[in-house]
């Protein structure tokens, strides 16, 4: 029952990360659509509800086209930003949304490949841009108008005069919160794009290419670049503008729109990171219950095998046979025990629950009985233990955990240690620290497996040197739980020449 409700403690655990995911997933005010590969929508966060008034439960399983005004869209052209996307080139596009009560609506939609789990998906971010809409259209009414909007809009507003050698003029002071450069600096150039220096080459010439084919067909153009700031920062910006003509058809100047959507951006990045860093927990989720099950498994078949030996033979066996299966069972019940208490201190760590409450320890007494939890294991295999410590060592620890600490690394030297072997157990004194020595001159350590010792993404399981198993995560929780009491561990190990560890810990005034 106990195996149980540690798993379940596990599984718990897990839930709880991806209940995080979904809490964060749903608090972007922006709607957020998981899409398949052909549009289809995986997944929508409470933003898209909110946008367009359907469950969500109406999305799944259907494709944008459901979602968009009559007439307004390209279909054509949006599944093209979604293969684009999916062969993972960033796409942002405008579109017209209508709402389930029919009212329509524009919005800006970001596509960008990604992880949602284990599926490659496409994911799109996209936000009512109503009011920027309204906003633009005021732009154009007046001089003045514009003016005092554009001082208060969150985006550099700018018009270049080509009859002027294309003088750049800066509407509001926004720029220089945007780049950390002046406006007078940024209008040297005398180029079509303000912030030109700013720019790379490459996306300089698609820029310059999509502002030409607008002035040609006299149309609104939208660039999508990102920039260097001052600082050296990387900033994504949507940049909109409009070629304006005078009565005779001549061009006069262009007017333009710079915002920020680097928050946007990184929205997707974050949301890609969260995904692929859950599927990384539930490949070590699936590895470790495998592992735990397995050696679970070979506990309780060897208990039952002695237990059911002692019920079926007990008039037959001699005393010391009775004695030596008393001790096997003993040993196989400690050792269970020592994994499941190994798994309820793994489960703490992972859901920060464990606390530790340092106090004087006695470090001679505390090995010693973690020598004599041992002692069947070390006469099984004919071990010599020294614990050279002495009496007057006091260390500054949580007791409980530093028991767990000792157990896993005495139960490793064991382990990987050659019948008839010797382990000794030292020390040295570093300032405030105390170093303790555990060595054994046993099987040491394989150069692929050392490291991945302390890896959280990898359990390294390894049979010792009499088919011992272990789960391979006891070091790891060593090593965490001597960093919780502001100690260390480290590892010096030779293969086919033995092991030492290492075990930091601060000493007691």
């Amino acid at each position: 029952m106990s195996n149980e409700n540690n798993i379940i403690e596990f599984k718990k655990n897990y839930e709880r990360i991806v209940e995080s995911f979904k809490c964060f997933y749903n608090s972007i005010i922006d709607a957020i659509y998981i899409q398949d590969f052909d549009g289809k929508f995986i997944d929508v966060n409470e933003g898209a509800v909110k946008m367009y008034g359907y469950e969500r439960s109406e999305f799944i399983g259907r494709t944008p086209e459901f979602l968009s005004a009559p007439g307004m869209n390209d279909m054509e052209e949006t599944m093209e930003h979604l293969k684009k996307a999916a062969k993972g080139e960033l796409q942002i596009f405008e579109w017209w949304g209508r709402r389930k009560n029919g009212e329509i609506f524009p919005k800006e939609v970001i596509l960008n490949k990604g992880k949602y789990f284990d599926k490659d998906v496409v994911i799109a971010v996209a936000r009512d841009i109503t009011f920027r809409k309204k906003m633009e259209s005021k732009l154009q009414e007046s001089e003045e108008s514009y003016r005092t909007l554009a001082e208060n809009l969150p985006a550099i507003v700018y018009r270049i005069y080509l009859k002027e050698n294309n003088r750049i003029q800066f509407f509001n002071k926004y720029v220089e919160e945007m780049t950390g450069y002046t406006s007078e600096s940024l209008c040297s150039h005398n180029k079509l794009l303000p912030l030109f220096s700013l720019m790379s080459d490459d996306e300089i010439e698609v820029a310059f290419s999509l502002i030409n084919h607008s002035i040609l067909h006299k149309n609104p153009f939208i660039i999508r670049y990102k920039i260097k700031d001052r600082n050296d920062n990387i900033k994504y910006l949507s940049e909109r503008g409009r070629p304006i003509y005078d009565n005779n058809g001549s061009l006069i100047y262009i007017d333009g729109v710079i915002f920020d959507v680097t928050e946007k951006v990184l929205d997707l990045q974050r949301i890609e990171k969260y995904s692929k860093e859950l599927e990384e927990i539930n490949k070590s989720k699936d590895k470790f219950i495998s592992i735990l099950a397995h050696d679970l498994r070979n506990f309780t078949h060897i208990l039952l095998n002695f237990s059911n030996s002692l019920y079926n033979d007990i008039d037959t066996l001699t005393k010391h046979q009775i004695t030596s299966i008393a001790n096997c069972i003993m040993s196989v019940s400690q050792n269970q025990s020592a994994l499941l208490e190994n798994l309820l201190e793994w489960s703490k760590l992972n859901l920060d629950k464990r606390k530790v409450e340092p106090e004087k320890v006695k470090l001679k007494e505390l090995v010693s009985d973690v020598i004599n939890l041992y002692n069947f294991n070390i006469t099984t295999k004919k071990l010599s233990v020294k614990n050279s410590i002495p009496d007057n060592v006091l260390v500054f620890a949580d007791k409980n955990t530093l028991k767990v600490i000792v157990r896993n690394l005495l139960s490793n030297s064991i382990k990987f240690s050659n019948p008839g072997g010797k382990i000794i157990i030292d020390h040295i004194y570093e300032g405030d620290k105390v170093k303790v020595f555990f060595i054994d001159y046993g099987v040491g350590i394989k150069k692929e497996i050392f490291d991945k010792l302390f890896s959280r993404d990898e359990f390294v399981s390894t049979r010792g040197t009499l088919n011992e198993s272990g789960t391979g995560f006891g070091l790891l929780i060593s090593k965490e739980l001597a960093e919780l009491n502001n100690g260390n561990i480290t590892i010096d190990s030779k293969e086919q020449e033995g092991t030492k560890v290492t075990l930091i810990l601060p000493l007691s005034d």
